[in-house]
């Protein structure tokens, strides 16, 4: 379910006209520009080469450039727990009493629709591509950009503006596609309460179906986001 607003025209030439647009639709500029940090809690489910998959996530973003994870999975009947933190200087995770540096982006962050704020701010994308066409039998709008000498490619529907999938490239060539869906709207902005992230590497998707968001919660960036 989502209700957003989509009684207006919107002239699309470029990507940032769709970038705006997708703002203005899952609830303005003003307001997205007002969230400083989000949690999110959703449960888990789906499989990894062939293993049933199901468990729980948190996270908690606090912008820009700070997410905290925990997730917690029972995979193939092996319980497996661990805790990613993001930071602008460093990325880690945390794992049976280790821990270990990752990539920034090694996670997908389930939070999508704020990032289109985040690329006019920025300024240093590089549009590859912007054209109408067809994903998954469905008809879309396609952006491919390249970001700090990575390319991604986003979907949005073309009836309501809304991100439908991303392509994410991983290190090792392979790339990761995300699907949004189940639209709604938390306190005038709408989330997709539905993720869902296909790896092929490992043969297997992953499910989130989000049950709870909350806005501009108090985050204490030197505990939560502490390296030691």
């Amino acid at each position: 379910m989502a209700t957003a607003q989509q009684t207006r025209t919107y002239y699309l030439d470029t990507a940032e006209d769709l970038f705006r647009a997708n703002l203005d639709i899952t609830g303005g500029e003003e307001r997205w520009r007002s969230i400083s940090t989000i949690r999110l809690e959703a449960q888990i489910s789906g499989q990894i080469d062939d293993f049933p998959l199901e468990g729980i996530r948190i996270s908690i973003s606090k912008f820009p450039g700070y997410r905290y994870v925990e997730q917690q999975i029972l995979n193939g009947g092996i319980r497996e727990t661990y805790k990613l933190r993001y930071t602008p200087e460093r990325a880690w995770i945390e794992q049976d009493g280790k821990k270990s540096l990752v990539p920034q982006d090694e996670s997908p962050s389930l939070l999508q629709a704020k990032e289109e704020l985040a690329f006019l701010e920025a300024g240093d994308l590089e549009i590859e591509a912007f054209e109408r066409t067809y994903f998954n039998n469905k008809r879309v709008f396609k952006v491919v950009f390249t970001r700090q000498e990575t390319t991604y490619t986003r979907y949005y529907d073309r009836q309501n503006l809304l991100l439908v999938a991303t392509e994410t490239p991983l290190n090792d060539g392979s790339v990761v596609t995300t699907w949004f869906s189940d639209y709604r709207e938390v306190k005038g902005l709408l989330f997709p309460f539905q993720v869902s992230v296909f790896t092929p590497n490992v043969s297997g998707r992953q499910i989130y179906h989000i049950s709870r968001i909350a806005l501009n919660i108090d985050v204490n960036v030197s505990q939560l986001f502490l390296f030691r």
